[in-house]
């Protein structure tokens, strides 16, 4: 029944949520959160709720109307896996954690972000049968093409799909170029695609000489083709941490791979639930370790991003700027905390304007104007240059800034916590 269950999800995941418009750059994540739970969801559980608003909360009762989960969680997503996601805590700061269907907490709250729980939610809900890598490498293309053999043959596993190709590579110049194997595996490819081909690009992990690496593919063929028969007009583009394209040398699809390394960190958290049955009680105080994806910095190329817990927060005078779930949060790089520009810049008072033709945004506050510049390491404060540690980068179609060296530019107090994670901005 948990196997039929999984794969009824899985379809509908395929046939909805990872499909891709045919656009030049996907805009966001694909990866969306699975809606409540609800009667006709293949859950065999109901919500009731308890409590009055803002202070509601929620339960779960079985068909024949008894209390299984106690109504004590701000929100409960489905049980059609045999996991749920739920959240406790106030409305303004909710923590996310996991349950299995006896309401035995197997994940904590708080010790994953709420998009990371609905990915392991993703690889629980793949079929049995389906092979997931593990071990995935964060490696530079630097040291990729040093061990790519020539007609390389590599295992292609979409995220978010689950589907596995197979794919052979004829160059590895700014990036590996493959071309499918056969019409089959084409075909598969383009499945994943929804059917369309396009340059924007999909998380993948990618098998060859019994290692696996984390990497982005477009579908958009084009070119030179060295197989027959396969159904495809040229090749496409596989890109690894730190390749770039053949023309302008640009890193197109350093957000994917980001994203295909930060699910990779999930997978063996993932792969421990999917070993336990749903009512399995989790061992008194136990807090599974996400396991990271080992990165070996090549030649002196810069290091990827791997957060060490939780996403740093940013407080303003005592209250925490919101963050929309599901939008791009902080991360740290190289010790300094980079923010969401607009959202945090506007807490503190700016207007935020981004200027295209110059990759870069301009801040205004008072008779206060900041200019910053992605992948600059200088910033401009009232007509002065000042340089920074860390530069403002792209990620998920939002720019990240670093907080302190802005904050402090105009005049702001900044201290870290570092125990809870926290950037507490005093303007007064």
């Amino acid at each position: 029944m948990k196997k039929l269950l999984c794969l009824s999800l899985v379809i509908a995941l395929m046939l909805g949520a990872f499909s891709v418009a045919a656009s030049a750059m996907p805009d966001r994540d694909s990866i969306s959160a699975p809606q409540p739970a609800s009667a006709n969801d293949g859950s065999s559980f109901t919500q009731f709720f308890e409590g009055e608003w803002p202070n509601v909360l929620v339960g779960m009762r079985d068909v024949l109307g008894n209390v299984v989960i106690p109504p004590i969680y701000r929100e409960i997503r489905s049980f059609a896996n045999g996991f749920a996601v739920v959240a406790v805590g106030s409305q303004d700061y909710l923590q996310w954690g996991m349950i299995n269907a006896t309401g035995y907490v197997v994940i904590e709250p708080g010790y994953f972000e709420a998009r990371d729980l609905f990915m392991i939610e993703r690889l629980i809900a793949l079929p049995d049968d389906v092979v997931v890598p593990t071990n995935i490498e964060a490696l530079h293309w630097n040291y990729v093409r040093r061990i790519v053999q020539p007609r390389q043959y590599m295992e292609i596993f979409d995220i978010g799909t689950g589907v596995t190709y197979r794919v052979r590579s004829f160059a590895h110049g700014n990036h590996a170029d493959v071309e499918t194997v056969d019409a089959w595996n084409t075909e598969l490819h383009l499945y994943t695609f929804g059917g369309v081909q396009t340059w924007g690009g999909r998380p993948v992990w990618v098998t060859f000489g019994g290692r696996s690496f984390a990497a982005a593919i477009h579908s958009m063929q084009h070119d030179v083709s060295t197989i027959q028969n396969n159904n495809m007009d040229g090749h496409v583009c596989l890109h690894f941490f730190g390749s770039t394209n053949n023309f302008s040398n640009r890193d197109m699809y350093g957000h994917v791979i980001a994203e295909s390394i930060r699910i990779s960190q999930l997978a063996g958290t993932a792969a421990w639930l999917r070993s336990l049955s749903e009512y399995t009680p989790s061992p008194p105080g136990y807090v599974p370790t996400p396991i990271y994806a080992p990165y070996y910095p090549i030649f002196g190329e810069p290091e990827a991003f791997f957060p060490a817990g939780p996403s740093p927060r940013v407080r303003i005078d005592g209250v925490f700027v919101n963050i929309p779930q599901g939008d791009q949060t902080s991360i740290i790089v190289d010790g300094r905390t980079l923010v969401p520009l607009r959202a945090v810049m506007e807490a503190l008072g700016f207007e935020v304007h981004w200027d295209g033709k110059f990759n870069g945004a301009a801040l205004f506050r008072h008779d206060d104007v900041i200019t910053v510049i992605i992948n600059e390491y200088n910033m401009r404060v009232n007509g002065t240059y000042i340089s920074i540690d860390v530069a403002p980068r792209m990620i998920n179609d939002r720019i990240l800034v670093p907080v302190r060296a802005i904050a402090e530019a105009t005049g702001f107090e900044v201290t870290w916590d570092d125990y809870n994670s926290i950037v507490d901005i005093r303007t007064n």
